[in-house]
């Protein structure tokens, strides 16, 4: 069962330590520069780019059949044609360039393996919410669990916010792990939150405040 958001490490509840010197930008301007994050010697996090947009169409594409899709029907929606992706990452651009919340491709090497990102702040732009997901191929390699400070670092170090949120589908056991994992607390359960293929669940908010 894949790790997966409602469709984007420490064992003590504390978030992970990331020096500085393993976090590299291109120059973070309103020209869209690609910014990329170094996680570790294997994973890459770069921020989404018109440039990867058949990479990322065809891994999608790819899983439309695995329990990705099942998790997270709206990707297919949102990458239902080559077109769609493109107006996909044009809003995720816009977005990032409004408030600074990046939508971040997770490479493995030189792969596009799956996204994370930081959903339009709130009104108070204190608080976000993660979203991620990973193609089935790319599961079961620790990839999401290694990128998860990275981005908790990024909301808490460049945006300033307070808190972060993160929603996971009830029936999705296996993708609950990940918030208990980093110290989330349930903050509530969002009845009838997503039509998946065989039915209305509900889904469990999980929220982490920063000290």
């Amino acid at each position: 069962m894949p790790l997966a958001f409602k469709c984007p490490s420490s064992r003590s509840g504390h978030i992970t330590s990331v020096d500085e010197s393993d976090i590299y930008f291109s120059t973070r301007a309103t020209d869209m520069d690609i910014a990329e994050l170094l996680v570790d010697q294997e994973i890459t996090l770069k921020q989404i780019s018109l440039e990867f947009a058949e990479e990322l169409f065809n891994l999608v594409q790819k899983n439309f059949e695995e329990p990705l899709c099942y998790w997270c029907p709206d990707l297919k929606k949102t990458y239902a044609s080559l077109e769609s992706t493109i107006a996909h990452i044009k809003d995720a651009q816009s977005k990032y360039l409004e408030d600074g919340t990046p939508d971040f491709l997770i490479f493995s090497g030189k792969n596009i393996a799956g996204l994370i990102s930081l959903s339009p702040l709130d009104e108070l732009k204190i608080k976000s919410e993660i979203g991620y997901w990973l193609g089935s191929e790319f599961e079961g390699k620790g990839l999401i669990v290694r990128s998860f400070p990275v981005i908790l670092e990024y909301a808490k170090n460049n945006l300033k916010l307070k808190t972060v949120e993160l929603s996971t589908s009830v029936p999705n056991i296996h993708s609950q792990k990940l918030p208990l994992m980093f110290g989330f607390k349930k903050a509530k359960i969002i009845p009838d939150a997503e039509r998946l293929a065989d039915g209305i669940v509900d889904h469990i908010l999980w929220r982490y405040d920063f000290q």
